[in-house]
């Protein structure tokens, strides 16, 4: 008969691997990255696909990095479900950002954040592409998710 010790041990063992399973497949626990083409020049982004992962955003980040290897990161690309009002803020946002908002392809608005703002910036998109603020990316211009890397 097992001692409650190891009963117990064993209990907490459960229970963290349920822990580590719920936070791996909600998304949280791996970082996704992309490869975009926008005007033909291809960027790797981060991927924010998830509500979570939207909420969070490039908030209490100090600079966008490299993207797990595969080189200098644009940015971050925001995956929604359908082509609809897609609202912005910079709350906790330590780094100006350029954000455009991309419907069936196309890049059709774009907005400067200021860091650490609360007011909303909108626009239509089924994605939104944040990057480094002054980045040459322009509307019109044509964007198109070539394949995930991660």
């Amino acid at each position: 008969m097992r001692s409650a010790r190891s009963l117990a041990i064993s209990a907490i063992v459960v229970i963290l691997i349920l822990a580590a399973s719920a936070y791996l497949a909600s998304g949280s626990g791996k970082e996704r990255t992309a490869e975009i083409s926008v005007n033909g020049t291809q960027y790797n982004v981060y991927i924010a696909a998830t509500p979570e992962q939207q909420a969070q955003g490039l908030m209490n980040v100090t600079e966008v990095g490299t993207c797990s290897g595969y080189g200098n990161c644009l940015g971050m690309l925001f995956v929604f479900g359908s082509d609809s009002n897609q609202c912005f803020w910079m709350k906790d946002t330590q780094i100006p950002l350029d954000q455009y908002w991309i419907e069936n392809g196309t890049i059709t608005s774009e907005a400067q954040g200021t860091p650490y703002s609360l007011t909303p910036i909108c626009h239509n998109g089924n994605w939104v592409l944040e990057t480094p603020a002054n980045t040459s990316i322009r509307v019109g211009q044509k964007a198109a998710l070539i394949k995930y890397l991660t």
